[in-house]
C-alpha cells in the first residue's frame, strides 16, 4: 500500500501552537514557531499570537514580550489577541512599567503604535496603575495629537471591552492634556456605556458635551436613548427625546424605537403606546420595530386585546408582523389568561407568510402550560422536530412546567431524561417543575430523589426546589421527612421563605412539630400579612391549607381571647379571610377555604359563621370570608 506523505502548513502549525497554549506547553509551542522558517513557511498574527499565549501560561512573560517587539521585524502586525496575552504575562508578574515600555507609541520595535495595545492594557480592569491613569495614558499622548484617530480607536476598544468607566477617564484626561475631544470621541464613549445599559454614564457624558461647547449629533443622542432603554429607564429615554427637540435635532426611526423599548421594559405600555401615536406628527414612519415594541410593552401588563389590536392594524399601516412582534402578542395572550388566543397567533403565521421560529413555538408552549393543557404542548414540541426547528431548553422547560400544572411526573422525569440524551443542560426552573410535578402526583420518593440528585447534574437547588420536596411529604405524612429537609436547607445556604414554610406546615400541621414551627416562623415574621388590618382580621392568603389551619388554632387560641376580654373597645365582628383561590372561576371552594370551614365545623363554630359569596358586598374587597357579627362572639 502506498506511503501518503502530508506536508504539514501555516494552518496545521497555528493549530497545533494554540494547543499547546492551551496546555501550557510554551516550550513545544516555541519550537514549533521557531521551525517554521525551515519548513519554507511563513509565521503570521495567529502564530505568534498562539505563542505568546503559551508563554503567557507559562508564565514566561519575557519570552511573551520578545515575541511581541519582534513581530514588526516580522514585518507581522500585532492585534489585539497579541497584545493582550503579553499584557497578561506582565500582570502576572507584576512588571506593568516593562509593559508600558514596550507598548508605548516611541518604542523601536514597534515603530510607533496605533490604539490596540492600549485597548489592551485598559481592558484588563483594575491594575497597580488603576489609581493613576496619567502613568498609562502619557507614553500615547503625543501620537494622539497628531493623529486624532488614535483615541477613537481606543475608545471603540474600550468599548468592545465594556469599560465605560475607563472610556470616561480617556476623555477627560484628553481635555485636561488640550487633546481635542470631538463628537466622535464622545459618541465612542457614550457607546461604550450603551453596551453595558450605565445609562447615568452615558447622560453625564452627553450633558459635558453641551458644557464644553461639543454639540451633540444624532447619534449622540441616539446612543443615550439606547443606553437607557437597555437599562428600562424610560423616564430618561423619553427626557432624551424631549431634549432633541429642544436643541433642533429631529428624531428618527432609531430615537422613537428606543425610546418605545424603554418604556416596554419599564412596564409603561402608556407611554410606549402614545409615543407610538405621536411618531406621524414628528415626522417618523413608525417600523415593524417600532410596533413590536410597542406590542411587547402590551405582553408586560397582560393588555391581550391591545396587543392583538396592533398586530392587526400593521397590514393597515403596510407593515408586515414578524416573528417577534406574533411571540410578544403570544406572550399577552398568555398573560391575560387567554392561552387559545395564543395558539391561533401560531397557527396564524404561516397564512400571513411568517414562519415560525423556535421563540414562537416556546410561547406556545408556555401558554398551553398556563392553561395546564400537557396534551398540545407535548403536540407542539413533536411538531417542531417534524419541522426540523430544533428544541432548546427554554423548550423543555415549558413543557415540563405543563407537567407540573397538571401533575404528570412521568412525562415531566421523561423530559428531564431526554434533555441529556440531546445533550441540553438542564436548570433550576428544569428540576424545580419536575419536582413540582412529582409532588402534585403523589411521588415523594421521586420528588426527593430528584432533588438529591440536582447537584450531580450540575443545577444548585434553591429554596423552590426544597419547597417542592417538602410539600411532596405532605402525600404519604412524611412530616420527619419535610423537616429533615427543611433543617437541610441553611447547610446548603439557603433560608427557608414563605413559600418554604408554608409548603413544610402543610405537612407537619397535625403534628406538635407543626406547632412548633407556625410559631417559630411567626418569630421570624414569615407571615407578615396575618394580622396586617387589625387583630380583628385574620388574612390567610396565599397560605397553604395546613398553614392555614394552624393560623387560625392560634388566633382562635391566643389573640381573639385577648380581644373579647377588652371591655372599652370589642370588636364589632371578627373575620377570617381565606379567599377563593386565583385559579378557580367556577364557584368553588377553595383547599384552604374548605379546610377552615371543617376546622370552625369541628371546634363548634359553624353556626356563628356567615359566608360570603362571590358577588357580595363583602367581596368586594376580599374574596372568601368567615365573618362573626358582635351578637354572635359568645361561642368563641
Amino acid at each position: 500500500m502506498p506511503v501518503v506523505k502530508l506536508a504539514p502548513n501555516e494552518v496545521c502549525m497555528n493549530s497545533a501552537m494554540s494547543a499547546c497554549a492551551k496546555a501550557g506547553q510554551w516550550e513545544v509551542a516555541l519550537s514549533c514557531l521557531s521551525v517554521m522558517p525551515a519548513m519554507k513557511l511563513s509565521p503570521d498574527k495567529m502564530s505568534y499570537s498562539a505563542a505568546i499565549s503559551a508563554c503567557e501560561k507559562g508564565g514566561q512573560w519575557q519570552l511573551a514580550l520578545s515575541l511581541l517587539t519582534v513581530m514588526p521585524e516580522m514585518k507581522v502586525t500585532p492585534d489585539m489577541i497579541s497584545y493582550k496575552a503579553a499584557v497578561r504575562a506582565c500582570k502576572q508578574a507584576s512588571q506593568w512599567h516593562l509593559a508600558l515600555v514596550a507598548l508605548s507609541p516611541g518604542h523601536k520595535s514597534l515603530g510607533g503604535a496605533l490604539a490596540p495595545e492600549l485597548s489592551a492594557l485598559l481592558a484588563l480592569g483594575p491594575a497597580p496603575w488603576a489609581e493613576d491613569l496619567r502613568t498609562v495614558l502619557a507614553p500615547f499622548l503625543s501620537s494622539w495629537r497628531e493623529n486624532p484617530k488614535r483615541p477613537t480607536v481606543v475608545l471603540e476598544g474600550l468599548g468592545k471591552e465594556r469599560l465605560p468607566g475607563v472610556a470616561e477617564l480617556v476623555l477627560s484626561y484628553m481635555m485636561d492634556n488640550k487633546v481635542e475631544a470631538n463628537v466622535i470621541h464622545h459618541n465612542s464613549a457614550i457607546s461604550t456605556c450603551e453596551k453595558v445599559g450605565n445609562w447615568q454614564l452615558a447622560i453625564g457624558i452627553l450633558l459635558r458635551m453641551h458644557e464644553i461647547q461639543v454639540k451633540p449629533d444624532t447619534i449622540s443622542y441616539n446612543t443615550a436613548i439606547s443606553s437607557c432603554a437597555k437599562a428600562g429607564d424610560s423616564w430618561q429615554a423619553l427626557n432624551i427625546l424631549r431634549r432633541m427637540a429642544e436643541v433642533q435635532l429631529q428624531p428618527n426611526q432609531i430615537s422613537c424605537n428606543s425610546a418605545i423599548t424603554a418604556c416596554e421594559k419599564d412596564g409603561q405600555w402608556q407611554m410606549a403606546l402614545a409615543l407610538l401615536g405621536m411618531m406621524p406628527e414628528m415626522h417618523v414612519v413608525p417600523d415593524e420595530i417600532t410596533y413590536s415594541a410597542a406590542i411587547g410593552s402590551c405582553e408586560r401588563e397582560g393588555k391581550w386585546q391591545l396587543a392583538l389590536g396592533l398586530l392587526e392594524f400593521m397590514p393597515e399601516a403596510r407593515l408586515m408582523p414578524n416573528e417577534y412582534s406574533y411571540s410578544a402578542g403570544m406572550v399577552a395572550c398568555e398573560k391575560g389568561d387567554r392561552w387559545e388566543l395564543s395558539l391561533n397567533l401560531l397557527s396564524m403565521m404561516p397564512r400571513m407568510r411568517v414562519r415560525p421560529d423556535r421563540i414562537n413555538y416556546n410561547s406556545a408552549i408556555s401558554a398551553c402550560a398556563t392553561g395546564a393543557h400537557l396534551e398540545l404542548a407535548s403536540q407542539i414540541l413533536q411538531h417542531m422536530s417534524r419541522i426540523q426547528v430544533t428544541p432548546d431548553a427554554v423548550t423543555y422547560n415549558c413543557v415540563i412546567a405543563a407537567c407540573s400544572a397538571t401533575g404528570d411526573s412521568t412525562q415531566a422525569l421523561g423530559l428531564l431524561r431526554r434533555m441529556a440524551d440531546v445533550q441540553l443542560q438542564p436548570d433550576q426552573i428544569s428540576c424545580n417543575s419536575a419536582i413540582t410535578a412529582c409532588e402534585k402526583d403523589g411521588q415523594w420518593q421521586m420528588a426527593v430523589a430528584l432533588l438529591g440528585m440536582m447537584p450531580e447534574m450540575n443545577v444548585v437547588p434553591d429554596e423552590i426546589s426544597f419547597s417542592a420536596a417538602i410539600g411532596s411529604c405532605k402525600q404519604e405524612g412524611k412530616w420527619q421527612l419535610a423537616l429533615g429537609l427543611l433543617e437541610l436547607m441553611p447547610a446548603e445556604g439557603l433560608m427557608p421563605n414563605f413559600i418554604t414554610y408554608n409548603s413544610a406546615l402543610n405537612s407537619l400541621h397535625e403534628t406538635d412539630a407543626g406547632t412548633s414551627l407556625f410559631r417559630h416562623a411567626l418569630e421570624l415574621d414569615v407571615f407578615p400579612g396575618l394580622l396586617e388590618r387589625g387583630e380583628h382580621r385574620l388574612d390567610l392568603h396565599d397560605l397553604s391549607s395546613g398553614a392555614g389551619i394552624l393560623a387560625v388554632r392560634w388566633w382562635l387560641a391566643e389573640v381573639v381571647p385577648q380581644l373579647l376580654a377588652d371591655d372599652a373597645k370589642p370588636p364589632r365582628y371578627l373575620m377570617i379571610i381565606t379567599g377563593w383561590g386565583k385559579h378557580i372561576k367556577d364557584g368553588s371552594e377553595s383547599q384552604l377555604r374548605r379546610a377552615v370551614g371543617e376546622l370552625l365545623e369541628d371546634l363548634g363554630l359553624a353556626e356563628a359563621v356567615r359566608k360570603a359569596r362571590p358577588g357580595s358586598k363583602e367581596d368586594a374587597a376580599r374574596a372568601g370570608l368567615f365573618v362573626w357579627g358582635q351578637r354572635k362572639l359568645d361561642p368563641l
